[in-house]
């Protein structure tokens, strides 16, 4: 996993993963409930909307 500034760094050359670690640590916590959720709705059949509100 790579971190990078795209506005600044178009062509996506300077990985700003060592020298900002705890923004890595709160965007890879943040995907793995992402994907952690996307699991459980494909398990359950949860990918539609219910239209019975």
């Amino acid at each position: 996993m790579g971190l990078y500034n795209w506005k600044t760094d178009p062509e996506l050359k300077t990985n700003l993963k060592n020298t900002e670690p705890e923004k890595v640590k709160e965007m890879e916590r943040f995907l793995k409930a992402y994907i952690q959720s996307f699991n459980h709705r494909v398990k359950n059949n949860l990918l539609t909307v219910d239209k019975e509100f």
